[in-house]
């Protein structure tokens, strides 16, 4: 063992080891000040002085600040060696080795948690104020992170607090539009990790059905004290020209998307899964928001547009899609990404689905680009198209004016 230790730190010289060591007594070390230490462990060194060692490796390979990463990587393959010779030395000892095992996994769950690299650890690192924290947090490049930070905190004290987080979500979001119900509803519908452990499944599926019942996924908004009790913005009046309307409408996604310059570096099958795509979801979400908004019969207005045996068959699909994701993030820990299974659905429909895991792992980036921009449409259509419905029943409405917010956050006091 000792050689092993001589051949990483270059065969320092021996210092005489004390008769017992204890994690106090080196909790503060530093992987050079341990390094004479390693180098002169005796035959008769003791379980538990090894297991303090161990123990004071992984919290500088896995907990301690300002240390460079090499000195982690050299610390972790340290304590995980000397973990295994310690099994293998001291296997007679089998309760102490069990609790050398249950140490061990406790710590690297702990490190998982607040170790290297999570948002506890992050907070200090970088000497996050308390009042930057719940900002600094909700950063969407750190949303997947948040579920494990938020698992330490005392279930009250996370339900007291939770519309702080959730704040920040709509605040940080890169979807452009102004209307919280519809910046969640695309976190939801695109399982963001934050929302996962934010909103109870009730919530969830809330916020997920708002093309269909905006009001029951304004209400979760309003329940917290994110929204008012009753919207401020200019009430809906049917457009004079609803085929019309909607027919223009449609034309000017479409041309943006053909226009877009994502689409150059497809194939022809990508290409084509990804127009459908955005062009079904476009259907199906304005099919959707006109029956609830003018009833039944707005929606078919909508319908009679592209009325066609597929588009009936790909609705029925699609309705039928909706409720199984529905019926999956009721079970406990699932939320699936809808515009993914949305795409997924596309490409069996093409024949293009990835077969193989090799085809897969190909596909990846091409699907991270489709899904992102299937959610951001997904968002960004319905609240075009909720403003141009508002804005079709003014007098003087002028086509560059159309935006109009709704549904923006309530001041928390």
């Amino acid at each position: 063992m000792a050689g092993f230790f001589k051949g990483l730190f270059g065969g320092k010289p021996k210092v005489d080891p004390p008769a017992a060591i204890t994690f106090e007594q080196i909790e503060h070390a530093s992987l050079a000040e341990l390094s004479p230490l390693l180098n002169s462990l005796p035959s008769s060194v003791t379980l538990s002085s090894l297991s303090a060692i161990v123990r004071r490796l992984y919290h500088i390979a896995l907990f301690n600040h300002h240390v460079d990463q090499d000195a982690r990587n050299k610390a972790f393959a340290l304590a995980e060696a000397l973990f295994n010779d310690c099994q293998g030395a001291f296997q007679a000892d089998k309760p102490q080795i069990q609790a050398l095992q249950n140490a061990r996994s406790a710590t690297l769950e702990m490190a998982r948690q607040g170790g290297v690299g999570s948002l506890i650890w992050k907070l200090q690192e970088f000497a996050i104020s308390a009042a930057d924290t719940i900002p600094y947090v909700m950063k969407p490049e750190h949303r997947h992170l948040v579920p494990d930070m938020l698992s330490t905190m005392p279930p009250e004290k996370l339900q007291q607090g939770r519309h702080h987080y959730i704040r920040q979500m709509v605040v940080q979001n890169d979807y452009g539009v102004q209307n919280a119900v519809l910046i969640l509803h695309g976190l939801t519908a695109k399982a963001d990790p934050a929302a996962k452990v934010l909103f109870s499944v009730s919530e969830h599926l809330a916020l997920l059905d708002v093309p269909k019942d905006y009001n029951a996924g304004r209400h979760v908004l309003v329940a917290l004290g994110l929204l008012p009790q009753a919207s401020t913005a200019r009430p809906f009046e049917a457009p004079a020209r609803a085929k019309e309307f909607i027919a223009t409408m449609f034309l000017e996604r479409e041309r943006k998307a053909v226009e877009n310059p994502r689409l150059k570096s497809l194939n022809e099958h990508e290409r084509l899964a990804l127009l459908v795509s955005l062009s079904f979801l476009r259907f199906s979400l304005a099919y959707s928001q006109l029956r609830q908004i003018f009833g039944p019969e707005a929606g078919d207005d909508v319908f009679n547009i592209v009325r066609t045996e597929i588009i009936q068959d790909h609705l029925d699909w699609y309705e039928r899609l909706e409720s199984v994701v529905a019926e999956e993030t009721t079970k406990q820990g699932r939320r699936i990404p809808i515009d993914l299974a949305l795409l997924d659905c596309v490409q069996q429909l093409d024949g293009q689905h990835p077969q193989s895991e090799e085809g897969w792992n190909k596909s990846q980036p091409y699907r991270e680009m489709a899904v992102t921009w299937l959610n951001s449409e997904r968002v960004q259509f319905q609240s075009h198209l909720r403003s141009r419905l508002r804005a079709q029943a003014s007098e003087g409405w002028r086509a560059e004016h159309w935006l109009e917010q709704e549904d923006w956050l309530a001041e928390l006091a």
